[in-house]
């Protein structure tokens, strides 16, 4: 599609991954750039060989089975043609700047919790945003970065530049307002449990789990969360179901942190709760 563009972290640009008629290059509900369902991915894993590995059905252990991600459901659900070109027809997008400032974060957030489970203590801020830009700089320059026609306008320095300014206002905001609220038990849990009657495992990883036994998700945005998007986020659904597969019980609640970029940057700070039959939902859904 001519409307947008595909670059490295050099500015060349990169011939576009599809090759079909420009007409039909995107598809007529895709994801915008920096949608976080462009880096979407339908794997095949082997199981582990841990405690919890008797979950699965004994024909199972030792073979292949096909992992299913919350991002999944939500990009099936969202629009089944954009499913059907990235997960059945295996076309693949470079990720927009947006994705690319939100691995950077999380990559910051991931090394602030490790310091703080050994010593107690939160990395210093400067050292937070730096692992944070670090990271985004690298994934644009592996990944490659998929413009939008306003970033085309604006051209790629500039882009880059806005983008770094605000991954670091963000990842700052983060360690002063976010990481010393939270004493964190285990961070980027990978949680896993067997779809039943099927060769599906369904999977995902927690940003962090706290001492409270509350699941915790950090996002980044441009503009503040509708107020209910915790009560609806399928995300946290599929967290608290394979937390309760994997240790036995329900988390005690679930918070989502946004870490809001906008004229004044400010934290919304959401809490929620799961019941039974929100876990029953969500299976039926997959």
């Amino acid at each position: 599609n001519e409307s947008d563009k595909i670059v490295g972290s050099e500015g060349p640009e990169i011939p576009p991954p599809v090759q079909e008629d420009a007409a039909n290059a995107r598809e007529p509900c895709a994801a915008s750039p920096g949608d976080p369902a462009n880096d979407l991915e339908l794997e095949e894993r082997e199981i582990p060989d841990t405690p919890d590995s008797s979950l699965f059905p004994r024909s199972l252990r030792s073979g292949r089975m096909k992992k299913i991600a919350p991002s999944y459901l939500t990009q099936y659900l969202k629009c089944g043609e954009q499913y059907r070109r990235r997960q059945i027809l295996k076309e693949v997008v470079p990720p927009g700047i947006a994705l690319h400032k939100g691995s950077g974060f999380h990559k910051g957030a991931e090394k602030n919790f490790e310091e703080k489970i050994v010593s107690g203590l939160d990395l210093p801020a400067d050292r937070v945003i730096e692992i944070a830009v670090e990271t985004m700089r690298y994934r644009i320059k592996s990944d490659g970065l998929l413009l939008s026609p306003d970033e085309q306008s604006a051209g790629l320095d500039i882009t880059l530049n806005k983008a770094e300014k605000s991954l670091v206002s963000m990842t700052g905001l983060f360690s002063d307002e976010v990481a010393p609220r939270h004493d964190p038990l285990m961070i980027e849990q990978y949680v896993q449990m067997p779809v039943p009657n099927s060769d599906w495992i369904l999977s995902g990883r927690i940003d962090l789990i706290n001492k409270k036994n509350r699941i915790v998700d950090f996002k980044t945005a441009g503009k503040s969360p509708a107020k209910n998007s915790a009560d609806l986020s399928i995300q946290l659904t599929v967290y608290g179901l394979l937390y309760w597969a994997t240790f036995g019980k329900a988390p005690e609640g679930y918070d989502l942190d946004h870490c809001v970029d906008k004229k004044v940057p400010a934290v919304v700070s959401l809490t929620t709760t799961r019941q039974e039959s929100d876990f029953v939902a969500v299976l039926n859904t997959v």
